[in-house]
């Protein structure tokens, strides 16, 4: 959970990016075997917990900053940061791991468009990071993930942290009482050690009957923006959100 290691390993790349896109402007460059650690086997309680679901939303959204075309992420029935097991095993039937929430977050944030593009909004913070999402050059979505860790063990309440956002005027966002108005979606947990408990805008999943089943309700929050395209916006320690314009 830090912004600045995973910057510097997905940077490291640049070179290698650089000359494709001098050199052969038709090749694209893809991470064919990646995840967070290469020493995978059962490593649960590090690589399985919600705060590996943070960490694979700011290495999805960084990579596609450095114009990374695809990231291949490993996976293993005995990987700790497999995002689902689907064969029993160890005696366990099948089921959901936290990291599959990060790959669900972030098919939100991309969506069907074939045209997004991601910038990254420089803060200059190790555990905080914010991403502008483009659709056909106009700004749709961003992407705030604070990875300050906390935990339901940690001893004091669980930190906020308050910033501003904006939106452009052309948007074409839906006014509310003469304010703009986005749609705020979060990623959330009891801490970044869970295992369980996660929701990704109110809804969870399980593994049931040989496929992925959804339970719970839609949740998203409403903020309105003033009259300067400007609007606060509150995220916990170890959370994640994504904000859509409507």
């Amino acid at each position: 959970m830090n912004h600045t290691a995973i910057a510097d390993n997905l940077t490291q790349y640049q070179g290698d990016i650089q000359y494709l896109r001098q050199n052969y402007p038709n090749v694209t460059y893809v991470l064919g075997e990646t995840n967070s650690d290469y020493v995978n086997t059962n490593m649960w309680a590090i690589e399985g917990v919600f705060g590996s679901a943070l960490w694979m939303v700011d290495y999805l959204m960084f990579g596609m900053t450095q114009n990374i075309t695809r990231m291949h992420l490993i996976q293993g029935t005995n990987f700790g940061y497999t995002a689902w097991v689907p064969v029993e095993s160890n005696g366990r039937a099948p089921y959901v791991r936290p990291p599959l929430f990060g790959l669900l977050f972030h098919a939100d944030v991309i969506g069907r468009s074939p045209e997004i593009q991601v910038q990254e909004v420089s803060l200059n913070q190790w555990d905080f990071s914010a991403y502008a999402v483009y659709n056909t050059g106009k700004l749709a979505k961003y992407v705030v993930v604070n990875l300050d860790e906390w935990n339901s063990t940690t001893p004091y309440a669980r930190p906020q942290k308050t910033v501003t956002i904006t939106a452009p005027s052309s948007s074409g966002i839906h006014c509310q009482h003469g304010g703009m108005v986005a749609k705020v979606q979060r990623l959330t947990a009891g801490g970044a050690s869970a295992d369980s408990g996660i929701t990704w805008g109110g809804l969870t999943w399980n593994y049931t009957d040989g496929r992925l089943a959804q339970e719970g309700r839609p949740a998203a929050e409403t903020i309105v923006f003033d009259a300067q395209g400007r609007a606060d916006l509150t995220i916990a320690s170890s959370e994640a959100v994504l904000v859509t314009f409507l």
